[in-house]
């Protein structure tokens, strides 16, 4: 038996217990919980998964992040090797934009030892980046470059698609 205990902000911890491969709540769980649940389980699943390519990249990504009503930054913190060590989101907006710290994703990478990052966010209908998307991406990247942090890549992301900032040679 091994018991799960998922940060949750909201509510404090969630305690889980697995037993024979089944999750069972100490208590009933609210929508979200579950969702944070689901999610908590993808990432850890993905661990000692290691990006080697755009197209895991996107893989990756649409197995872990939730579908939302606002815009959503997510940094995806890898080793030396490509291999990720955490998955956090870290800015959430409104409907159609999100504000950005340097500082928050400095911190986090520090924190965490990593050697290079993948960002995420995603958009509601066009998936194509704004000029701020590509604006922004181009300041962190060089920002990123003065701590010597590799930056992956810049996923922009709908409902049924995932374009690559790489992809497009804006990074």
């Amino acid at each position: 038996m091994v018991i799960w205990n998922v940060n949750n902000d909201d509510n404090g911890d969630l305690p889980i217990e697995e037993v024979n491969g089944e999750y069972v709540a100490k208590r009933p769980l609210k929508r979200h919980e579950i969702l944070k649940f689901a999610r908590s389980l993808s990432i850890r699943k993905f661990q000692e998964y290691t990006l080697f390519n755009i197209t895991c990249s996107k893989a990756f990504l649409r197995e872990i992040l939730p579908l939302c009503d606002c815009e959503i930054f997510y940094i995806i913190l890898l080793d030396k090797a490509n291999r990720v060590i955490k998955v956090k989101e870290l800015f959430r907006g409104t409907i159609d934009k999100v504000s950005i710290y340097k500082r928050e994703i400095v911190k986090e990478i520090l924190d965490n030892c990593a050697m290079a990052v993948l960002f995420a966010h995603n958009h509601f209908g066009n998936s194509q980046p704004s000029s701020d998307d590509i604006k922004i991406t181009k300041e962190l990247n060089n920002f990123l470059h003065v701590i010597n942090v590799r930056l992956i890549d810049h996923l922009i992301i709908t409902g049924d698609d995932m374009v690559s900032m790489a992809e497009l040679g804006l990074i």
